[in-house]
């Protein structure tokens, strides 16, 4: 089964609910079985969940988080992974240079829509509007990556 994993600063924001909505995505094109769909952070406090304003966020498109903890990212998570899809360019470098074996499945996520940007803007705060503005520019990104997986 293919592993996707998704990559941001935290794990409380962006990659949470693109994982989701990903994994959403895939359920509705009858695929969602086909996949394993992760999400974690580069530096994630003890303790820490996924933001509230992320959940409502994703509550008003009728989803919730595939996990409520925030996850770092581990050996355990980038070796099996199939496809590390990070955020920003800051992220897929650390990414890079913390797992060097990844370089040739670790890609940006909005170039994969054909846009010309290259980062997710990340919400630090708690703003259910601001995670909803960075899941709208994920959508694009994750609806065309469904479409491929599919």
């Amino acid at each position: 089964m293919p592993n996707i994993l998704f990559v941001c600063r935290t794990n409380q924001t962006a990659s949470p609910m693109a994982a989701a909505y990903l994994e959403h995505r895939l359920k509705e094109l009858g695929k969602a079985a086909d996949y394993q769909i992760s999400s974690a952070g580069l530096k994630v406090r003890h303790g820490a969940s996924v933001c509230q304003g992320a959940r409502e966020a994703l509550a008003e498109i009728g989803l919730k988080p595939l996990h409520i903890g925030a996850v770092l990212l581990s050996y355990k998570q980038a070796h099996p992974a199939d496809l590390i899809v990070c955020t920003t360019e800051e992220v897929r470098d650390a990414v890079l240079d913390q797992f060097r074996f990844a370089e040739r499945k670790t890609v940006l996520l909005l170039p994969m829509a054909g846009g010309d940007k290259r980062n997710v803007f990340e919400p630090r705060q708690n703003s259910v509007e601001l995670n909803r503005q960075c899941l709208e520019m994920m959508k694009p990104a994750l609806d065309a990556i469904a479409q491929r997986l599919a």
